[in-house]
This record gives C-alpha cells, structure tokens and sequence, in this order.
C-alpha cells in the first residue's frame, strides 16, 4: 500500500480526545474501534473522490460483532432450515447504524458539532474494508475478510466521518504500512478449507465465478455445475 504523507491535521477542526471517542464506541457496544486522520490515508484511499468531498476530519472505524451463541444448523427431522451466515441471521447492519447514531450525538453534542457534517456509513459504497484496515482495526485475511482480535472475521465493519480533530494518545494507524492480504494470517489455512467450492485462494484472492454468495447476489441464473 502506498503511503501519502502526512499532511497536518487542521488546528482549526473542533478537538475531541482519542480516548473519549473509543470510551463511546464501546459504551455503544462496539467491542474494537480505531481512528484515523483524513490527512493521513494512504493516497489510494486520499485520492478516492467520496472521501474528499468529505472534507477535513477523520474517520471512526468499527466492528459490531455478530456471533450467536447458537446452532450454525437449526434444522430438525421433518423441518429442514436453510443454513445462514452468521452476519445474515439478523439486521446487524442496522443495528451498527443505530449504536453509532447514539455516538454521534454525543460526540457532535461535546464537540459543537453541527450533527449533519457527520456522515455514518454500513455496508456502503465506501471502501469500508480498506480504511478499516488503515486505521489499524485488524487486517485482511485470506479469505478476503478483515480479521480483527479477539472476533475473527464474525462481524460487520460500521464507520462514521466526524468533522473534528482527534487527540491524546490512541493505537497507531497502519497506514504507512498495512501488510499485504493474507500475510498475517501465516501457515493459517482454515478458511480455504473450509470453503466448500475452493473459491479463496492462498494469497488472499477470490474467484467470483465459483463463491456461492456472489452467484447468488447476481440477477442471472447460474448453472449447479459450477
């Protein structure tokens, strides 16, 4: 990943501290958060058109777990069900919008904030995977998920922009140098094992023409055969 250098971080943006913003997060239920200065993505991400139409600010990145502690097969003699990934088990995405609205307010309400600068974003059009990962949240596996500590890859990213300058000590971005896609996962091969039609593969890739949750977003219809 190519590093941007750092541009300074604008004196004049309302001042908030590091740990108040990742205190709100957890109190909102978010078990990982991590910040990141606008002014110091990676240029990939610096030059992205919807994030510098955001202007000056930084990006709130977190992950809303969605383990439950139940059955991945809840199918019964004579009442087969059909077997859903974790995060589709429930509206989690919404669930993500709704805690960080409640971050928002606080943080607009603490700061001076004029509540509609801030901009929350779930399942967006937004690399969300990639300033999760610049921010140092976690990293990408090879199976072409972010891998967070402590809740692997069982949870959705949620992010907000927020207009204000971030200070006091907080983790350190990875920015500058993110690791490449699968390579902190070392000699781990769970997940490629696990794939059922061989869709992932050893340095981080995915092929679409066999993953079943591609085939089956697609209005087309797709031969078994595949």
């Amino acid at each position: 990943m190519r590093a941007q250098a750092a541009a300074p971080v604008s004196a004049s943006l309302p001042r908030v501290a590091a740990t108040q913003l990742i205190a709100l997060t957890r109190q909102a239920g978010f078990p990982e958060a991590r910040w990141i200065d606008r002014a110091r993505l990676p240029a990939s991400l610096a030059e992205h058109p919807q994030l510098s139409a955001l202007g000056e600010g930084g990006f709130l990145m977190t992950a809303l777990s969605c383990h439950r502690r139940e059955p991945a097969d809840l199918s019964a003699p004579g009442d087969p069900h059909a077997l859903l990934a974790p995060f589709a088990r429930r509206d989690y995405y919404r669930d993500a919008v709704a805690r960080l609205k409640d971050v928002v307010r606080a943080v607009c309400q603490s700061a001076g904030v004029d509540r509609r600068r801030a901009r929350i974003f779930c399942n967006s059009r937004l690399p969300e995977k990639p300033l999760a990962a610049a921010a140092g949240l976690g990293f990408m596996g090879k199976n072409t998920l972010m891998i967070v500590s402590g809740l692997g890859s069982l949870f959705v990213i949620a992010g907000v922009f927020l207009p204000v300058r971030a200070e006091g000590e907080r983790p350190t971005p990875q920015a500058a140098g993110a690791p490449a896609v699968g390579t902190s996962c070392g000699a781990c091969r769970a997940c490629l094992e696990a794939c059922p039609v061989g869709a992932l593969s050893e340095a981080g890739g995915l092929d679409a023409t066999r993953c079943l949750q591609a085939l089956a977003g697609r209005a087309e219809a797709f031969s078994t055969a595949t």
